[in-house]
This record gives structure tokens, C-alpha cells and sequence, in this order.
């Protein structure tokens, strides 16, 4: 089981009709690059998401992800509390 912190994402898949699904994602920690992390965790994390909700849909893009910001340092981080 891993010790990483998890924030709650959202995403909408226009294609099949998902509407702001929460996922669990490990929440990017300081100094991790933005890019690698949204490429690597948060839209990797998503879209095996999507894959169990919707297995016949192959979106190129999804509606919307919605990554929580409010009470966090750096953009995917925890809330600091």
C-alpha cells in the first residue's frame, strides 16, 4: 500500500456522458514538475478511471479535469492544513 497523499480529482467525458467523476490521486509534492506529474499521475490515474466506468468509449480528450487548488501550496498538492 502506498504512503502518498491523495487529493480528489474530477474529469467529464463529453463522449460517453461522464459528468465530473472523483477520482483519487497521488497529490504532487514539491519540486516534482507539473507536466510529469499531470501526464504521469493525474491523467494516467483518470484515465484508468474512465477505462472501468466506460470500457467501450475512447475519448481523445476529456470535457474537463478539475484538480483541487484551495488550501494547497503548489497546483495537485494536499491542503495544507
Amino acid at each position: 500500500m502506498s504512503d502518498a497523499i491523495q487529493i480528489e480529482c474530477m474529469y467529464s467525458c463529453p463522449l460517453c456522458g461522464i459528468v465530473k467523476a472523483k477520482v483519487k490521486v497521488n497529490a504532487r509534492v514539491e519540486g516534482q514538475d507539473i507536466m510529469d506529474w499531470m501526464t504521469n499521475v493525474c491523467v494516467m490515474a483518470l484515465a484508468a478511471d474512465h477505462e472501468k466506468r466506460s470500457p467501450n468509449c475512447h475519448p481523445t480528450h476529456f470535457g474537463d479535469i478539475m484538480i483541487p487548488i484551495a488550501g494547497s501550496q503548489i497546483i495537485g498538492g494536499p491542503s495544507v492544513q
